[in-house]
């Protein structure tokens, strides 16, 4: 085990006077899940998406629920929904608009009715698909849930090579806990990109009924269950970049890294807060010579720096560069901290 994993120090995430950027035209998560599948790009290039979901993903405009958007909502504007901004991240990263098809409507419908779709979408230039459905499972029949989507997934293989990502729901409920099991499962199984949502839901700024749409009376409560423009730029994220350097856990006090780069070597660790912005090693593992997440923390050997691309904790992402002691045991000081740029 390399010396860089005796001891560390970090830094407190709870600076709440710095506010998060916007993000940056970057998708790493699906460029690394498509580098499995090579052969499915044009000229490594990323022609069409196709985004199944519900009325998170898209619904049309609803006097009745005050709603007038034809786009995922209550977001504000088409631009401002996860799928536009997904497929613009993506348009930036490569230099070529990438085409938006979607599949909207709940699950059940939409397994029973998959022979309608076109056979532009099901057989066309389709690079990527995503789900994000299971919201309205407790509106359908919740036994059928798994059986729906798993038809679903079986409708997809048949007719695409496409990667396949898997976005859990986004309201929490025992529902909804329920379902979030079953898509992971299902995930594995097909080996499908599984994304998880949760965390962006439980931050209540960024949900709907705290931005200024659902202040007007004339918007129902449908509508402000959705996530608002916060919401929806923190699933574009967790969509692009899930599988975050580093996530602090407040609750247990400590910091999570999913895939450190040392030298050749990837590691996960998981380090506790002892105090005083020291942290211990509680458990380290060797994970081999290929990341596991969309990048990775880096340690430079030479330099003796830590750079950690991205850092959850406090409803906020950060990027931090930590300086090793000199000595075999030092831990690490903080050199640099910004909010990251997603």
């Amino acid at each position: 085990m390399k010396p860089f994993f005796t001891v560390a120090a970090l830094f407190a995430l709870s600076m709440s006077d710095v506010s998060a950027a916007d993000m940056p035209a970057q998708c790493p998560r699906l460029f690394s899940e498509l580098e499995l599948c090579r052969d499915c790009l044009v000229d490594d290039k990323i022609s069409d998406i196709l985004f199944i979901g519900n009325s998170i993903t898209n619904h049309s405009a609803h006097k009745p629920y005050g709603w007038t958007g034809n786009w995922g909502m209550a977001a504000s504007r088409q631009e401002n929904d996860w799928v536009h901004l997904v497929a613009h991240y993506i348009s930036e990263d490569q230099g070529q608009k990438v085409n938006i098809n979607v599949l909207n409507g709940q699950l059940s419908h939409i397994s029973k009715e998959w022979d309608k779709v076109s056979d532009e979408i099901l057989n066309g230039h389709n690079r990527a698909i995503f789900i994000q459905l299971g919201d309205n499972a407790v509106d359908t029949t919740f036994e059928n849930f798994e059986g729906y989507y798993r038809q679903l997934l079986d409708l997809i293989k048949d007719h695409t090579s496409a990667s396949i990502f898997l976005l859990t729901t986004w309201r929490h409920s025992e529902e909804q806990a329920t379902a979030t099991q079953v898509i992971k499962a299902l995930a594995k199984e097909y080996n499908a990109a599984f994304i998880d949502i949760t965390p962006v839901y439980l931050d209540p700024h960024n949900r709907s009924e705290s931005e200024a749409l659902c202040q007007n009376p004339a918007v129902s409560r449908f509508v402000c269950w959705h996530p608002g423009d916060a919401g929806m730029k923190g699933i574009a994220f967790e969509v692009c970049n899930q599988g975050h350097a580093a996530k602090y856990d407040s609750v247990n006090n400590e910091l999570i890294l999913e895939d450190i780069l040392v030298g050749q070597d990837h590691y996960s660790a998981k380090l506790k807060n002892e105090g005083n912005f020291s942290f211990s090693l509680k458990e380290a593992t060797l994970l081999g010579t290929k990341a596991v997440g969309s990048y990775s923390s880096v340690y430079d050997m030479d330099t003796q720096k830590l750079d950690i691309s991205n850092v959850y904790g406090a409803h906020k992402y950060y990027q931090a560069t930590l300086k090793k002691g000199q000595s075999i045991s030092s831990g690490f000081t903080l050199e640099s901290i910004t909010p990251s740029p997603y």
